[in-house]
């Protein structure tokens, strides 16, 4: 039987000359691989233009549930952030949290409430400044900690209190290295308690320490995240 479902665009790999698998998080099944049509750019119409990073799309498709891989019958673009192409911040940021993401929630299940995050993240992206879309990375990352039960104990926090990754409470610093994290942990407790994190002061360096963090407290209750490609491709261009 036909169902019917919005997915989230994370990742496409070349699979032949005239196929794509995407890998995807959708509303109804979690994460969900599609095998895709690839279209030439010089060609009109066609599927696999759809079917870019972040993209939301609502797919009609016979779910199989012991196919690895699913074929869509028709796919229609819902929501599809224009600044990704054009701006190389957005670009860099997307290229980031869809490899978050992949390597996330490749194994989890259908969640209702995760998907509408997400889904409502996206579909903020294009209204965010370039200034704003430099910590976009960081505020989706943030808002994701309740969604994946690693939200801080936020009451725990003081003046030069660092995180304990695996109390997931703040505490006072000890020594040289506990000291080093002061700042980024009170990055931490600042951009979620902000009324406007996207609008959270931040330096280039400050930002690059604060990523560095994050993604290491995100590594150390998910295993999958360790060793991301794409950070670089920040660092790089918030460098300049």
């Amino acid at each position: 039987m036909l169902q019917e479902t919005e997915l989230i665009v994370l990742d496409a790999v070349r699979y032949s000359d005239t196929a794509a698998i995407v890998h995807t998080y959708s509303r109804a099944f979690g994460p969900l691989h599609l095998k895709v049509a690839r279209t030439s750019r010089r060609k009109a119409g066609g599927t696999r233009p759809f079917f870019t990073p972040f993209s939301l799309l609502s797919v009609t498709l016979d779910f199989r549930p012991k196919k690895e891989v699913q074929v869509p019958w028709e796919a229609r673009l819902v929501v599809c952030p224009s600044c990704v192409s054009t701006d190389p911040v957005a670009n860099a940021v997307t290229l980031f949290l869809t490899e978050v993401l992949f390597r996330l929630l490749r194994n989890e299940e259908p969640d209702e409430t995760l998907f509408v995050l997400l889904k409502n993240e996206i579909e903020a992206m294009d209204g965010l400044s370039t200034g704003e879309l430099a910590n976009f990375h960081l505020v989706f990352l943030l808002k994701l900690l309740p969604a994946l039960g690693i939200l801080p104990i936020l009451e725990s926090y003081r003046q030069g209190y660092v995180l304990d990754f695996e109390e997931g409470r703040f505490f006072p610093a000890q020594n040289a290295a506990q000291k080093a994290d002061a700042e980024s942990s009170a990055t931490l407790f600042g951009m979620i308690t902000a009324p406007e994190p996207y609008r959270y002061p931040l330096t280039r360096e400050t930002r690059k320490a604060f990523l560095g963090f994050l993604t290491r407290y995100l590594s150390h209750h998910f295993p999958s995240v360790r060793d991301l490609r794409s950070p670089d491709v920040l660092s790089t261009l918030f460098a300049g």
